[in-house]
């Protein structure tokens, strides 16, 4: 179980930029490479079977709970506190968070299962539902509840996901025989008549098949790149014989096939590992899918579009000057704008500041609710952060909001400070409309409230029934 107490522990970060980059032009300091000594021997063959699913159990019971989830990476996060004669209480910050019975609080996993799931469409807005979520999702079931919360809308299967996956396999592997056959060619590049000359040609200036394979071929050099420095504390997906490697891999990969204009970008494998820890790579995939959709503010940052981008960030520093009026106008005084801090937050969804727990906490909320958690979450962080940045220059405030802030945020207190900021998804909305483009506006809507979850179908794999 030492690979998976991994998945708890800190991971150092720094900031990056968003934009795709090859070779010696690639940001390095996006994330550290694997170290030899959590890659070795011993973790990649000798325990290669009890990687891919080191918390799964051989007995009956356990096989019928993994058949619904086997991903599992946190505690159980139905967050409490109890005193000393063993009742449990809860602080609550508002009515919107009923508090939720003793019996609940004991038996959370088994109200979804027998409850809640049964009936979602009955369920999923009600306050008792809302509640359980903001304390928590059991992390044997996370997967499969953030599944029911965006659904399968597109009605992707496993065989396309087979068929992108063996694309993806199909260029690496004809790209390299290439490069064989151009590094034995006699002739010189812009020479007369060599059979080298012939062989770029075919690869660069070819057809437009193989025009749309050199672009695929670059999103797939770029993800060779990231894969063993994301997580870097997380040895498992940094050895490449580790079945959670392969697969993320194959999931990025099969973004790249499916979605070829919006490609790969720095940041999109933190998104899909974060997927892993919890689902199986099909569902893992249609979920990365789902986030990346067009209409995702998420996948408007991955643009890197920078008028569209100017419009979340101002509506950010709106909501941060409603919110933290004080704490705005000295960050504007020392010239810390929203795009030198929040962009790194949003195109990794909190997981390279927050602790995996925490980032977990946060994908609850957000699956559940849609992209008003991102700048609930956004201000809820700099809520908790304000007093000392108060007291700090632009230098500390740069270095401390552009890197890991787990030793300054814990979990609880965060999803307090989530909870407290004034923002419905109506509210949203509102300012949405008022900050986006009209011609924006439509496709934006559809993402940034309840209205995610009315719209999109609940259909489960195979594996989740």
């Amino acid at each position: 179980m030492q690979e998976r107490e991994g998945v708890q522990e800190k991971c150092g970060q720094d900031s990056f930029s968003g934009k795709l980059k090859t070779g010696e032009d690639r940001d390095e300091s996006f994330n550290e490479p694997c170290s030899s000594e959590i890659c070795d021997e011993s973790v990649s063959k000798k325990h290669s079977k009890k990687l891919r699913y080191p918390w799964k159990s051989t007995s009956k019971s356990s096989k019928q709970s993994s058949s619904l989830n086997r991903r599992s990476s946190t505690q159980d996060a139905v967050r409490s506190e109890t005193n000393e004669s063993g009742n449990v209480s809860r602080k609550e910050s508002n009515d919107s968070f009923p508090r939720l019975t003793l019996g609940e609080e004991k038996d959370v996993s088994m109200l979804w299962q027998s409850d809640i799931l049964p009936q979602w469409e009955k369920k999923r807005r009600s306050k008792k539902t809302r509640a359980l979520v903001y304390a928590g999702l059991p992390s044997h079931i996370r997967g499969r509840i953030w599944f029911v919360c965006c659904g399968n809308q597109l009605n992707l299967t496993p065989d396309l996901f087979e068929v992108l996956v063996e694309q993806a396999h199909r260029i690496r592997k004809a790209q390299k025989h290439r490069k064989q056959q151009l590094d034995a060619a006699d002739g010189d590049v812009g020479g007369h008549g060599g059979h080298v000359e012939a062989l770029h040609n075919l690869s660069v200036d070819g057809s437009g098949s193989v025009r749309h394979s050199q672009q695929l071929l670059t999103h797939c050099f770029a993800i060779e790149l990231d894969l063993p420095r994301t997580f870097p504390e997380l040895a498992f997906f940094h050895c490449e014989d580790s079945t959670y490697y392969t697969s993320l891999r194959n999931i990025l990969e099969a973004f790249v096939c499916f979605r070829p204009t919006v490609g790969y970008s720095q940041g999109m494998s933190f998104l899909a590992a974060m997927l892993l820890l919890y689902l199986e790579p099909f569902p893992a995939f249609v979920l990365f899918v789902h986030m990346m959709s067009p209409a995702s503010i998420l996948a408007q940052f991955f643009s890197m579009e920078m008028p569209r981008l100017n419009s979340y960030f101002q509506l950010f520093q709106y909501l941060l000057r409603s919110e933290l009026p004080v704490l705005a106008s000295h960050l504007s005084s020392e010239g810390i704008e929203p795009e030198m801090y929040f962009l790194n937050w949003v195109m990794t969804m909190f997981s390279r500041v927050l602790s995996l727990d925490a980032t977990s906490r946060v994908w609850d909320m957000y699956f559940y609710e849609g992209d008003v958690v991102i700048y609930r979450t956004g201000i809820g962080i700099l809520k908790l952060l304000q007093s000392s940045l108060l007291s700090k220059h632009f230098d500390e405030i740069a270095s401390m909001l552009t890197r890991s802030l787990q030793s300054f945020i814990e979990v609880e207190p965060l999803i307090e400070s989530i909870k407290s900021v004034n923002l419905s998804a109506s509210r949203f909305r509102d300012k949405l409309a008022e900050h986006l483009p009209k011609n924006q506006l439509s496709a934006s809507k559809r993402r940034s409230g309840h209205t995610r979850s009315e719209s999109l179908g609940t259909s489960l794999p195979a594996s989740f029934k």
